[in-house]
C-alpha cells in the first residue's frame, strides 16, 4: 500500500452524458501473433483501465507469484484478468474478433521489481 499510495499514475478523463470520469490506467504489452504463428508476433503497448482496488490486488498477486505470467493469475483474479482480456481485445481487434495474444503486465512487473529493490537494499 505504501507504494501504491506515492506512485504517479496516468489517469485518462471520459466525458459521458455531461459527467466526466477520472479512471486511472496501467500499461501493458501484448504479444499479437498473425496467421503465420510461427512468424514473431507484433508488440503491442496499451493502457489498461484497473481500479484502485483491482490494481492493488494484481500487485500483491504478482509480489507472491513473481515468476508466474499473466495467464497463471485466472485462479484467483478472474474478475481482473477478464477485464484486461476484453480491453485488449477492443483496443487491438475490435468487434468479435479475438486474436492470438500473450499479455505481459509492464507496469505491474516494474513496481515489483522496485519493492522488491527497496526490500534488498
Amino acid at each position: 500500500m505504501e507504494h501504491f499510495a506515492g506512485k504517479q499514475h496516468t489517469v485518462e478523463y471520459e466525458v459521458y452524458a455531461g459527467n466526466k470520469t477520472e479512471f486511472r490506467t496501467y500499461e501493458v504489452q501484448v504479444a499479437v501473433f498473425g496467421e503465420d504463428f510461427n512468424q514473431p508476433p507484433t508488440i503491442e503497448t496499451l493502457r489498461v483501465r484497473l481500479s484502485d482496488e483491482e490494481y492493488v490486488l494484481l500487485l500483491q498477486w504478482q509480489l507472491q507469484n513473481t515468476g508466474a505470467g499473466f495467464n497463471v493469475c485466472y485462479e484467483e483474479l478472474d474478475d481482473v484478468s477478464v477485464s484486461i482480456e476484453c480491453q485488449i481485445e477492443e483496443k487491438i481487434f475490435g468487434d468479435n474478433v479475438v486474436g492470438t495474444y500473450a499479455v505481459y503486465l509492464t507496469e505491474v512487473m516494474r513496481d515489483v521489481a522496485s519493492i522488491m529493490n527497496k526490500q534488498n537494499g
